[in-house]
């Protein structure tokens, strides 16, 4: 596997990601293949990347609303209480709602962000070439300059 995949957020460009987060996890891939690892590389990256940053508190609320469905799940076939059945269809839709909403928002605040950081640095940042974890720790000096 090694060398066919971005190893880490370390070498992985903020491109990438993005289009790992709208979806299209062969991004994952160097070439955009579409293989059966993808998906459990996107989950180690993925894994680094909230190791390194945490959940935002959308995406704490998004795992919330997760956990609940599928502890719902878990209610109605251990009861077999058919009102579990739309409790769990009312998770899914809130849950695919804020999917679709953060969607949306994610590849045009990425891009607006980057837009910001490079007045602020004196040149173009390129979401091609700068990694991840580049992206999120010059956010973070930004963050300490500005405040």
């Amino acid at each position: 596997m090694q060398g066919e995949f971005w190893e880490s957020i370390e070498d992985m460009p903020l491109y990438n990601w993005q289009k790992c987060l709208d979806g299209k996890i062969e991004y994952v891939h160097k070439e955009c293949k579409i293989t059966d690892e993808n998906e459990a590389q996107w989950e180690r990256l993925y894994t680094e990347f909230t190791d390194f940053k945490g959940l935002s508190p959308k995406e704490q609320k998004l795992f919330n609303a997760i956990k609940k469905k599928c502890l719902l799940e878990c209610e109605y076939l251990r009861t077999g209480n058919r009102m579990n059945i739309t409790l769990i269809d009312i998770e899914e839709q809130k849950i695919k709602s804020m999917k679709e909403e953060e969607a949306e928002e994610s590849s045009f605040s990425i891009q607006k962000t980057l837009l910001a950081l490079s007045k602020w640095l004196g040149y173009r940042l390129d979401w091609k070439q700068i990694s991840v974890k580049e992206f999120y720790i010059i956010i973070e000096e930004y963050g300490k300059q500005n405040n």
